[in-house]
């Protein structure tokens, strides 16, 4: 029976990671807030299991920022085991001559939690029971993936979060739509993940060996295909708010009727 390399172990532990992160990305911490104070958010307000419309049925912010930030927890978290695991596991002789471009997929875990909290596996499971029936499967829907995308980001570099976050404001002020200011913000920090400078001085802080976070295109081509690809969850959730953007009846935030993340 031949032997496993290496190499081949570290692709099977992302694929485990990348499982475990699609499983802790379908516990949504809006719902699970909005019980504790005996509300019910996926019949109340915009019935979206999401931060704002805990905010919108409770009228406290303040719980609406700690899920917000336990949503981008989990995809931070489980980034932070892939890179654990391959810094004290995986880096060293075995891997010398092998390519390390591929110390990118440490990210892949991070974008399974933002598909677990788009598209949950009670959900899943659901709609294939009942047949993509949307009145029996609604009670079992998924977040949009705003907050996990943010936990992404910041796992990736502290310094593109705290751009996303003042492009997400100043977005918001401009337009005035949570809705517009969250898809532009996540097409944009894909793209500028493509700027080395900004990706230099994070990969200095969280390198384990040199080869493996070489600040090199293939790194960061490969790491753009996964924001890339995060993006797209986000806007396929964010489809019926496009549709109301062009449609020009999306609510606007600053107002009674707020817009939902």
């Amino acid at each position: 029976m031949p032997q496993i390399n290496h190499f081949e172990w570290f692709i099977v532990t992302i694929i485990l990671l990348s499982i475990i992160g699609y499983l802790i990305g379908g516990i949504l911490f809006a719902p699970i807030f909005g019980k504790f104070l005996s509300k019910n958010i996926r019949k109340e307000g915009s019935m979206n299991p999401g931060a704002t419309n805990l905010i919108r049925t409770t009228k406290n912010r303040y719980i609406g920022i700690v899920a917000t930030i336990c949503d981008a927890f989990k995809s931070y978290f489980i980034i932070l085991i892939s890179w654990l695991i391959v810094k004290y596991v995986f880096i060293g002789e075995y891997w010398k001559d092998s390519n390390l471009t591929l110390g990118a997929l440490i990210f892949l875990p991070g974008v399974f939690v933002i598909i677990g909290h788009c598209f949950p596996l009670k959900y899943i499971i659901y709609f294939i029971k009942f047949k993509g029936d949307k009145e029996k499967i609604k009670d079992f829907s998924g977040g949009k993936g705003v907050s996990s995308f943010g936990g992404l980001v910041s796992a990736i570099s502290p310094w593109l979060m705290l751009i996303g976050l003042a492009m997400f404001f100043v977005l918001l002020l401009i337009f005035r739509y949570v809705s517009l200011s969250s898809l532009l913000s996540t097409l944009i920090l894909s793209c500028l993940v493509w700027i080395k400078q900004l990706d230099l001085i994070y990969f200095k802080v969280w390198e384990s060996n040199e080869a493996l976070f070489a600040n090199g295109w293939y790194f960061i081509g490969l790491l753009f295909l996964f924001m890339l690809l995060a993006t797209s969850f986000i806007w396929y959730r964010h489809r019926l708010n496009i549709i109301r953007l062009f449609k020009k009846t999306e609510p606007k935030a600053f107002t009674k009727k707020e817009n939902q993340i």
